[in-house]
């Protein structure tokens, strides 16, 4: 459920100056709004750092991210990310898309 409703799937897509990168028929899924879609705190505590890793380092004109030691932490999380989140969202019968839409490479 988010905001009283049932929700079939829940998009991951980090955004600019999000609290968190889930989205539910378009809105963002807050982080104290995250169990309530069957997650564990353990994974929405992980989501809204992994969001915060982005917010903090990939810049907002396009060049991309600004600090290469944190876009490797950032990639290197994302598939057991992923994962973790496909399979919680999986036992409440709710499907994950990405929208992972971020240059792997820094500005040269």
């Amino acid at each position: 459920m988010h905001g009283g409703f049932p929700v079939e799937s829940v998009t991951l897509f980090p955004d600019y100056s999000a609290e968190s990168p889930l989205f539910a028929s378009g809105i963002m899924v807050h982080r104290e709004e995250m169990p309530g879609l069957g997650l564990t705190e353990d994974l929405a505590d992980r989501l809204v750092a992994w969001q915060a890793l982005f917010d903090r380092n990939y810049a907002i004109d396009g060049i991309g991210w600004t600090d290469g030691d944190a876009r490797d932490e950032w990639f290197s999380s994302t598939g057991a990310l992923v994962d973790e989140l496909r399979r919680q969202l999986a036992a409440q019968g709710v499907a994950l898309e990405t929208n992972l839409w971020q240059r792997p490479s820094p500005p040269g």
